[in-house]
């Protein structure tokens, strides 16, 4: 993970910041998230696992890990950039899958995959890249596993709140269990 200051200081030098987030980040984006500040939070967090898993309706498969998913975050299952035959939909599709998950301007806003174990997420990003985001979607590599298994971690239930909730249009947040 590259910190604050280093990830502008390579951003301004033309280099990529780092593709994979740690807990600590996502921390920072979630806390970012649930403040009086939210408008300025640095990311959105997008979850690619299914919608069940996502709001909580089902348990997950992974003992001693929460149901739900981190405040402020929103879901598009990575199912929905994927033909029937596993071929990526076309970059139109995939900005207004975006766009329809509550992310606005996904091939600029600063994005964060998650989702079970970190590998789905990589779907999120390469659906990016074929849409034509030029920066890297960082991924965050321990997602649910390590986030759902910490319960001193916030935690939301049910759908993502509408995007109009919030005053920054590509965030929103789950109702608090």
């Amino acid at each position: 993970m590259v910190s604050a200051g280093r990830r502008r200081r390579h951003e301004e030098e033309g280099e990529a910041p780092d593709a994979v987030c740690s807990l600590s980040r996502v921390k920072e984006v979630v806390a970012a998230s649930q403040s009086a500040e939210a408008q300025s939070a640095e990311a959105t967090i997008v979850d690619a696992r299914s919608q069940a898993r996502f709001e909580g309706t089902v348990a997950e498969a992974r003992k001693n890990c929460r149901s739900g998913h981190a405040p402020g975050s929103r879901n598009l299952p990575f199912t929905a950039l994927l033909k029937e035959g596993g071929e990526m939909v076309s970059a139109d599709e995939i900005v207004a899958a975006f766009e329809k998950a509550g992310i606005a301007a996904p091939l600029s806003a600063p994005l964060i995959g998650s989702c079970g174990s970190g590998v789905t997420a990589a779907v999120l990003a390469l659906a990016l890249e074929h849409a034509g985001r030029s920066q890297l979607m960082e991924c965050y590599d321990g997602s649910w596993a390590e986030y759902g298994a910490d319960p001193s971690l916030p935690l939301a239930t049910g759908p993502a709140a509408p995007a109009a909730a919030k005053k920054r249009p590509r965030e929103g947040g789950g109702a608090s269990s």
